[in-house]
Order: C-alpha cells, then sequence, then structure tokens
C-alpha cells in the first residue's frame, strides 16, 4: 500500500479533525513554545542547569506530539516561534516564572479537556498535562525550595551516592 492508500486508512480510522481538536491543538502547540521560549531565555541567563535544562527538551519533545498529532488529523501545522521570552534576572526569578507557567498550563489544559474532543486528541492533552501536573510542576518547586530565599545562585550540593539533584541512583532507575 502506498502512502496516500495508508494516510486516506488513518483519516478513515481517526476521523477528520474537529473545530474544537484544532483549536486545542493549536493552543496546545502554542503553550509548548512558549514554554520552550521560556525556559531557553532562562538558559541564556543562567546556564545549561537543570531544570531548566531537562525541561527544555520536555517541552521540545511535547511540541512535537502535538505537532505530530496535529499531522495524523490533517490539521496544518504552523511554523510560527512565540517571541523570545525576557530573560530571569535571578534563577529564583525564573524557578517562579516556570512555576507560575507550568500551572497555567495544567489550567490550560484541563479547560481543553471539557471540550469534545476525539479520542487521538483527547489523549495528547492528558499526557502533556500529566507531564505538568505530575513531572515538571514538582521538580521547579523542588529546585525553588533548594534555592531557598535568596536569589538562588548557589552550587547544587548532592551527599555520597547522590546525583547533581540529590537523586540515588540505584538499579539503573532515580530514586529519593
Amino acid at each position: 500500500m502506498n502512502i496516500l492508500a495508508w494516510t486516506a486508512v488513518a483519516l478513515a480510522l481517526l476521523g477528520p479533525a474537529t473545530k474544537d481538536d484544532v483549536r486545542a491543538l493549536r493552543l496546545a502547540l502554542a503553550d509548548e513554545r512558549s514554554a520552550i521560549a521560556l525556559y531557553e531565555a532562562a538558559i541564556g541567563a543562567l546556564g545549561p542547569h537543570p531544570p531548566f535544562s531537562n525541561l527544555v527538551r520536555a517541552e521540545r519533545n511535547h511540541a512535537a506530539l502535538v505537532e505530530a498529532t496535529m499531522r495524523k488529523l490533517d490539521v496544518p501545522v504552523t511554523d510560527g516561534l512565540p517571541k523570545p521570552a525576557e530573560p530571569p534576572a535571578s534563577r529564583k526569578d525564573a524557578l517562579e516564572a516556570a512555576i507560575r507557567a507550568e500551572r497555567e498550563n495544567v489550567a490550560l489544559y484541563d479547560r481543553l479537556l471539557r471540550l469534545d474532543l476525539s479520542p487521538e486528541v483527547r489523549r495528547t492533552l492528558e499526557t502533556l498535562r500529566a507531564a505538568s501536573r505530575d513531572r515538571h510542576l514538582p521538580a521547579l518547586e523542588r529546585a525553588l525550595g533548594r534555592a531557598g530565599g535568596g536569589d538562588g545562585g548557589g552550587e547544587f550540593r548532592a551527599g555520597p551516592g547522590q546525583g547533581r539533584l540529590g537523586w540515588r541512583w540505584r538499579h539503573g532507575r532515580a530514586g529519593r
């Protein structure tokens, strides 16, 4: 079967994208791209250190997931990137801005998931919401806690047998 036939089969199985699907995917892509800009600004100002270096990679993967879903549903993917974010004045400022952005991201996905969405779009948005809520926010909150009330410019310190962020490595898996 050639690519056109496979595309026709996929569209028949998935069905055409609804207005809600298109709206949700476009908003999700814009939000993921904004997060990339925010984390790139933090890296530009503070250096390529966790959690920002990890989060920018994750956000790029999230944007790619949204784009892949858009392509599956034959929704045009725009090339537009958001304007660059303002560089933070300090690590603490960057962490606080990132926490606000991730909370807004979760709230956006909560609103979008109330729409009448196709199963494919719903799975994509649920995956992205879970990543922000269950991984990104906790990582940022831990980093802010370590930054304390100061400027957050201190060094990462880990105990024996721990990685840079205090994670203990056992049997190929990280744990606290």
